[in-house]
């Protein structure tokens, strides 16, 4: 689990940084859209690894709650 949290720390990090070069680009008119495009780029990579995240926690959790009751029907 505390190898879950650092993926998802380091990946906030890395996008964090790539929001700083997006803001940056957004100040200059002409790369306005190669900006956009940056940021729509982000969010799908976002939104795909936030995907993954949810079905590992899923899978964790089923596995937990399986365990748990082979346990008690023990």
């Amino acid at each position: 689990m505390d190898n879950l949290a650092e993926k998802i720390r380091k990946e906030i990090e890395a996008k964090k940084d790539l929001i700083a070069q997006a803001e940056a680009m957004h100040a200059d008119p002409e790369k306005q859209k190669q900006t956009e495009e940056l940021v729509l780029g982000i969010l799908k990579e976002q939104l795909s690894k936030m995907k993954e995240y949810q079905q590992a926690l899923e899978s964790v959790l089923t596995s937990s709650e399986e365990q748990t009751k082979e346990e008690q029907d023990s």
